[in-house]
């Protein structure tokens, strides 16, 4: 299955930055979101929030969120974002948002 999205917009934010954001095909379920969150904060973080926002044209037609329990300040970490779903709604571009959770 070829993925859906043709775009994707990379959403940075003072405390976060993301990077290689990929829809990878499955064989049975939806496409997953993966990639890159640097974390900039001062502090540790006890977990992230990180949201996936599929859009077709300027309109949201699904989000998803997934959850890393911990990251440290300065460091990068991979993640999977998994729908339980087998299938999403047409979409063109995907936006990756992440917050402190």
């Amino acid at each position: 299955m070829k993925p859906k999205f043709t775009t994707k917009k990379v959403v940075n934010s003072k405390n976060f930055t993301t990077a290689n954001i990929t829809e990878v095909p499955q064989e049975y379920t939806c496409p997953k979101v993966t990639g890159e969150v640097t974390y900039n904060g001062k502090e540790d973080s006890d977990g992230i929030a990180i949201t996936a926002v599929y859009k077709l044209g300027d309109k949201s037609v699904y989000a998803y969120t997934t959850y890393l329990q911990s990251i440290e300040s300065g460091s990068t970490e991979s993640f999977e974002i998994n729908p339980i779903s087998t299938e999403l709604p047409d979409h063109d571009s995907v936006e990756v948002y992440v917050q402190n959770w």
